[in-house]
C-alpha cells in the first residue's frame, strides 16, 4: 500500500508489507503534523497483524524530516502494537532523525542491532 507522493515537498509515502510474518513500514519523505494521519491511515489497514502479536519494523532509511506530530503518531503506533503483545522497532534512521528519538528519550525504539548490521536485522 502506497500514501502520497514522496517527490513533492512536505509529502509522505508508506509501503507496508507483511514479510515472514513481520509488518514491514517504509517511510519516504516527511512525516509531520501535515503527513501523519497518513501513516496512520496506512497503518489501520494492518488491524489484525496489528492485534496478533506481530513484529513491526519501521524503515527510516529514506525518511527526510520527523517532528514531534511524527513521533508521536510512531509512538501511538507502537502503542497499539504493544496492546496487541508485538513490539515495534525502528530502523535506519540517519543521525538528525535518531536525535529526534534521542532528545524525546524515545531513542529505545531504534533497532541497535540492524545499526549494527549484525546479520540479525529486520526483514524489511
Amino acid at each position: 500500500m502506497q500514501v502520497g507522493n514522496p517527490w513533492a515537498a512536505g509529502q509522505l509515502r508508506t509501503d507496508v508489507v507483511v514479510v515472514d510474518g513481520s509488518v514491514c513500514v517504509r517511510l519516504q519523505g516527511e512525516l509531520d503534523l501535515a503527513t501523519a494521519p497518513d501513516l496512520w491511515r496506512a497503518c489501520e489497514v494492518l488491524d489484525v497483524q496489528l492485534e496478533a502479536g506481530l513484529s513491526v519494523f519501521v524503515d527510516l532509511a529514506e525518511l527526510q524530516f520527523l517532528d514531534a506530530a511524527g513521533l508521536g503518531t510512531l509512538v501511538r503506533l507502537r502503542n497499539r502494537v504493544s496492546a496487541g503483545g508485538g513490539n515495534l522497532s525502528v530502523l535506519d534512521p540517519s543521525p538528525p532523525i535518531r536525535r529526534v528519538f534521542e532528545h524525546a528519550g524515545l531513542d529505545a525504539l531504534v533497532d541497535r542491532a540492524a545499526a549494527a548490521g549484525d546479520g540479525s536485522a529486520a526483514p524489511c
